[in-house]
């Protein structure tokens, strides 16, 4: 409606809470491509330029541009959990939009026109908020600019997308007392939205984590024979501890089925960074997992009593991801089969992956040493590999290499850049 000042008003349903004394908070549901009407202009980053100049200013100081890589990896999440004949649930937590002045908000039970049954009680936070899109009331897009982002490049394709999903949103505006709140004061509610928390660290992510398709295919493989027959696999943790029976845990499961999956990009930046165009999807996802399980098993077969050896190489972190690199090659890049197949899973499991095994020596670790500095030896006389941790996972490498050599001699080696000849380990040692 319209009034004779010239505002522009959407009557919009809501839920009004507080949010201490100067906010007040207004609960809602908007459908993705009326959110830039609702603004009265379109937030994303590559617009900024064209705001008036508090707007500008607020955005430029306050938000994040969207780069092109988030936005598409919620676009792709949109068109896996949210289009139509989507397998996994999926769900945006609200958006949050900021007003300088106070809106007018009408209880359910006092408009006009509106009965309520004798006995029913509504409270006064049920009701429909005046919502002013003229062109002199500010409004600003405090959080969600890339979910934002993301949805709009369905509707800027004319993908329907509002028949798929509605995002929540919150409406935050001043109190009667506060009256007015400036562009900038709004964007502080960013700054705390997204800077004063304790984000959630990559390694909890992965154990919360349930639907993402490596995620998926660990919760498979954890259920298969190879793993729940030989001790199974623990949740949670970065490591087994000294008194745990189970064969490996969830994290290192993780990132052995990630590089099974998808080879030289899963050894590429951080742990927890979206692998950019990945082999692996739900469309192909059971045809990787019983690659990776055919693999695995035989793996373990042939090394009869040694697989379950928990002080063995094979089974640290980095004997299984190097043995995921050895799947990778094997299983999806050169696609071997019968008895090619059968040769490299017997000469892999051949290996002598033992600490006392004197190649490791220089290639992934040194020698264990006692307090006194000297080399500890075991019950004949040995000297024990301790893993070393390096910048680039050195020691991986090379024992993928390694590895390569042994169980596939005839593969060009071209998934490793280097094999760090001349690189010096350093001595953090993660056993």
């Amino acid at each position: 409606m319209m009034n004779a000042l010239g505002s522009l008003k959407v009557l919009i349903p809501c839920i009004r809470g507080k949010s201490g004394p100067h906010l007040q908070s207004f609960q809602t549901v908007c459908p993705p491509s009326q959110l830039i009407s609702l603004l009265g202009h379109d937030p994303r980053s590559n617009n900024w330029k064209t705001l008036p100049a508090p707007l500008r200013v607020a955005y430029e100081n306050y938000q994040r541009r969207t780069k092109p890589a988030r936005s598409g990896g919620i676009g792709r999440y949109i068109g896996e959990r949210l289009a139509p004949g989507s397998k996994l649930v999926g769900g945006f937590p609200s958006l949050s939009i900021g007003l300088t002045e106070v809106p007018v908000f009408e209880p359910l039970r006092s408009r006009a026109g509106i009965t309520i049954a004798e006995g029913v009680t509504i409270d006064d936070s049920v009701g429909t908020l005046h919502f002013d899109i003229g062109a002199k009331h500010v409004r600003m897009l405090l959080d969600g600019l890339a979910r934002l982002t993301g949805a709009m490049g369905y509707v800027d394709d004319g993908k329907d997308v509002d028949e798929w999903f509605s995002f929540a949103l919150t409406i935050f505006a001043p109190t009667h007392e506060r009256a007015h709140l400036t562009p900038a004061e709004l964007g502080q509610l960013f700054y705390d939205y997204n800077y004063l928390v304790t984000r959630v660290s990559p390694s909890l992510a992965l154990e919360m984590d349930q639907a993402g398709v490596y995620s998926q295919i660990v919760e498979w493989l954890k259920d298969q024979a190879v793993i729940r027959n030989n001790g199974g696999m623990q949740q949670s943790g970065a490591s087994l501890g000294k008194k745990s029976t189970a064969l490996v845990v969830r994290r290192v499961l993780h990132g052995f089925v990630t590089v099974a999956a998808e080879g030289e990009k899963a050894l590429q930046g951080p742990k927890s960074e979206e692998i950019r165009n990945p082999r692996t999807n739900h469309d192909n996802i059971e045809e990787v997992r019983a690659g990776i399980d055919d693999f695995l098993t035989q793996f373990a077969e042939a090394m009869g009593e040694r697989f379950t050896d928990a002080d063995s190489i094979h089974l640290t972190r980095l004997g299984w991801e190097a043995i995921g690199m050895i799947i990778h090659d094997a299983v999806f890049k050169t696609q071997l089969t019968g008895p090619q197949l059968t040769h490299c899973i017997s000469a892999l499991a051949a290996v002598d992956w033992s600490r006392t095994n004197r190649d490791w020596f220089g290639m992934i670790g040194t020698a264990e040493q006692a307090e006194d500095g000297s080399n500890l030896l075991d019950d004949q006389g040995r000297e024990r590999v301790v893993i070393m941790g390096g910048k680039g996972d050195q020691g991986l490498r090379r024992a993928i290499a390694y590895l390569r050599k042994k169980a596939l001699p005839k593969l060009e080696r071209t998934d490793i850049p280097s094999l760090f000849d001349n690189d010096e380990l350093e001595v953090e040692a993660v056993v």
